[in-house]
């Protein structure tokens, strides 16, 4: 009997030590997942930014070529064309300080657009309230897409746009939720809705 007791209590402890390595493996998983995730945006924006500076070399060259501008109202160009590029990188850092992107926000897989976007608004809803005790309605959410083209075997990431700045502040300043309650919830990612330049 003794000899049964020390094997359960070794498989026991063999058991016990699997998962743990488990858990570790699926977290470490996970965060290359939203590592990768995060890199492919950043060189999709990059390769965004070099193709707009090319086109706009390409654009003043033809000018020149075209009309014989002088180099000083070349220069004027190109700082008009600059401050317009900071003014727009300006908005659209405004324009992502409500957003929140969920990676890992189970997708239905229907061809069927609108089951879809109301099967995303459900798993909000849910999380929100699940996790962070908002209750919410239709009149809190601005906009509610997937990032990137729908694909088999692939779960987008997840953007919501809040009607006002102090939900997303509290949902991001309660993160810590996501692992203090072990639900449905627990492999899902929420981060910021970072520009470019903020990336950078």
């Amino acid at each position: 009997m003794h000899i049964i007791s020390t094997i359960e209590s070794r498989l026991h402890s063999l058991e016990e030590h699997f998962q743990s390595q488990q858990q570790n493996h699926d977290s470490r998983i996970k965060q290359l997942e939203q590592d990768f995730l995060k890199r492919e945006n950043d060189l999709a924006d990059k390769v965004f930014a070099l193709e707009s500076q090319h086109s706009a070399i390409v654009q003043h060259d033809h000018a020149v070529k075209e009309h014989g501008i002088s180099d000083e109202d070349m220069i004027k160009i190109v700082v008009q064309e600059q401050m317009k590029k900071k003014v727009s990188e300006d908005e659209d850092t405004v324009k992502r300080k409500r957003n929140i992107i969920i990676y890992r926000a189970s997708e239905k897989k229907v061809d069927d657009v609108i089951v879809r976007k109301a099967d995303d608004k459900a798993f909000v809803t849910d999380l929100l309230d699940g996790i962070f005790d908002m209750k919410i309605d239709d009149s809190d959410i601005e906009k509610m897409y997937r990032l990137g083209r729908w694909e088999d075997g692939k779960t987008r990431p997840l953007l919501v746009t809040f009607k006002n700045l102090e939900m997303k502040e509290s949902i991001m300043a309660n993160l810590r939720k996501l692992k203090e309650r072990p639900t449905k919830f627990q492999n899902v990612g929420i981060a910021h809705d970072l520009s470019p330049k903020e990336r950078d």
